[in-house]
């Protein structure tokens, strides 16, 4: 399950709700089935909030859509838990997401110091020209001498790269 937001332009406003939407198997592939209408941001209005005490119940498929809009007393703030029966469930992985998506935010910020706008992505299809490779120069005593080098950038790209204060290296270095 997961929640979508949904976007309506009516009379030139633009109308923005949530909804709790899983996804189902069918005989025709898999489909998007709407489990509960969420409506706007929680907290914004009485009306809106309406009904989010019982999303639990909804999606444990013990309670319709239909009976959120009945009212009940307000249930108590403060509940006992026992801890000593908790368990984790759908543990993922976000390690890597993360650090990605940390590495693409400090590149905008990097790229608008240096006045350059922030579009990574443009940045980083220019500089996919630059390649790096190894100039292998065998020797009579068996042993390989490696050289690695680096192209040199277009002329547009060396501009750039010395604006950001990024060196490329103009001589192989010995490997």
């Amino acid at each position: 399950m997961y929640l979508r937001r949904n976007r309506r332009k009516r009379d030139g406003e633009t109308y923005e709700y949530w909804t709790l939407v899983e996804s189902v198997r069918t005989h025709n592939g898999p489909r998007q089935r709407i489990v509960a209408m969420l409506g706007k941001l929680p907290g914004l209005d009485e009306e809106a909030r309406l009904g989010w005490e019982h999303i639990r119940e909804v999606l444990d498929g013990r309670l319709h859509q239909g009976d959120l809009l009945k009212t009940e007393p307000d249930p108590p703030q403060w509940a006992t838990v026992d801890t000593s029966r908790a368990r984790v469930e759908r543990l993922r992985r976000f390690g890597e997401v993360y650090l990605g998506l940390a590495l693409w935010r400090t590149l905008q910020q990097w790229m608008h110091g240096c006045g350059l706008g922030t579009a990574p992505r443009k940045l980083l299809e220019e500089t996919a020209e630059i390649r790096s490779l190894d100039v292998v120069l065998p020797t009579g005593a068996g042993k390989d001498i490696r050289l690695r080098t680096v192209s040199r950038p277009e002329q547009h790209l060396a501009i750039l790269l010395q604006k950001m204060e990024l060196p490329v290296p103009n001589k192989p270095k010995l490997i």
